[in-house]
């Protein structure tokens, strides 16, 4: 009988790549702005509380390679904007 997916182990990863994300990280703080932009640091910090694996899922994305995010799947933002836009769902005829 498999054991749940629950428990399941999961692939860890090898020496190699753990000191390549210490080292990518090392160097992001070395070349970091001496004064961030505090607004864009809170709200960082702000989602990044709300959705802590977004910490891990930015460095694998910045990191490229391996360690890369995959494609997002295509659609449409303009479309899905409108249909959330309320001015967009007004019927106006201009007055000729």
């Amino acid at each position: 009988m498999p054991p749940p997916a629950a428990t399941a182990k999961k692939p860890t990863m090898t020496r190699d790549e753990h000191l390549a994300i210490l080292a990518f990280l090392d160097r992001l703080l070395a070349a970091a702005e001496p004064e961030p932009d505090v607004e864009a640091e809170t709200i960082v910090r702000a989602y990044f509380k709300r959705h802590p694996e977004a910490a891990y899922l930015l460095t694998r994305f910045a990191m490229g390679g391996r360690f890369a995010l995959p494609p997002a799947p295509p659609r449409s933002w303009l479309g899905g904007l409108l249909a959330r836009c309320p001015l967009s769902q007004r019927k106006t005829t201009l007055p000729l």
